[in-house]
């Protein structure tokens, strides 16, 4: 994980990191008092909140709320590569390693075009990023 965005870069109110998933290979973790948003840059796999399994590619993102446990499975070939931004910011050892539970008989898979769910999903039709 590569932080981006913290506090040591004077950052006051938002914490940003860029994390990268490598395929076959999943990583999870839980915080309170911090929501997130998850857009990933490359590669597939699923974003996976409580109970709920969001299917994801480039160019989609999915909100994580305040102390849900969550995670990302890269099930492609290639590196899943995710940014996440956390609100407000909050100290690193407040974020602890977690499984995501993995009850499959209640575990739902949320269409990235289902806007209604609780862990919102969405394709954003336009997004201005400066070139690398």
């Amino acid at each position: 994980m590569q932080w981006l965005i913290d506090r040591a870069l004077g950052a006051e109110h938002l914490m940003a990191y860029r994390l990268t998933v490598e395929p076959d290979s999943m990583a999870s973790h839980v915080h309170v008092g911090s929501e997130e948003a998850l857009y990933v840059l490359e590669g597939s796999g699923e974003i996976r909140v409580e109970q709920s399994i969001h299917s994801v590619g480039g160019g989609q993102a999915v909100f994580v709320p305040d102390g849900d446990t969550h995670g990302y499975v890269n099930t492609g070939a290639a590196p899943l590569v995710v940014v996440g931004a956390m609100a407000p910011p909050i100290q690193l050892d407040d974020i602890h390693p977690a499984m995501p539970p993995l009850a499959v008989q209640s575990a739902s898979r949320v269409s990235t075009d289902d806007h209604v769910h609780r862990h919102h999903s969405f394709r954003p039709s336009a997004i201005a990023c400066p070139s690398a």
